[in-house]
């Protein structure tokens, strides 16, 4: 929901940005401040913070992982499936920001994913 003290303030509108640290399950286990998508900061960051984090920790995603599969083998038809041998979770995270605004006395939020073009990669 769009946070009620910044309805009630007036103030126009932000840009939430967080990254979502997730565990293997899928689950986000963490949040901290996006390397890729830039905050628009002000008065009422901590708000919408609050309110993208309430957000995500609803969300499930699928985590990484890295499976090995057994080694085809001249016996074997390389089309037909193989035995999976053993799965690995790396360490999961994706970026989101949050545009909170305010248009035509409606409350709008909608979600950015940074990508390729915008991805920067110089440190912030």
């Amino acid at each position: 929901p769009y946070p009620a003290e910044v309805l009630r303030s007036g103030a126009g509108s932000a840009i939430g940005a967080i990254r979502l640290h997730l565990d293997k399950g899928g689950f986000v286990i963490a949040t901290s401040d996006s390397p890729l998508l830039a905050s628009s900061g002000g008065p009422h960051q901590e708000a919408f913070r609050q309110a993208a984090e309430t957000a995500v920790r609803r969300w499930v995603f699928s985590s990484a992982r890295i499976d090995t599969v057994a080694p085809v083998s001249a016996s074997t038809d390389p089309n037909e499936p193989r035995p999976l041998l053993s799965t690995r979770y790396v360490p999961t995270y994706v970026d989101f920001a949050f545009q909170f605004s305010v248009i035509n006395n409606q409350n709008i939020i909608s979600l950015k994913t940074p990508t390729p073009n915008s991805i920067s990669t110089s440190p912030k």
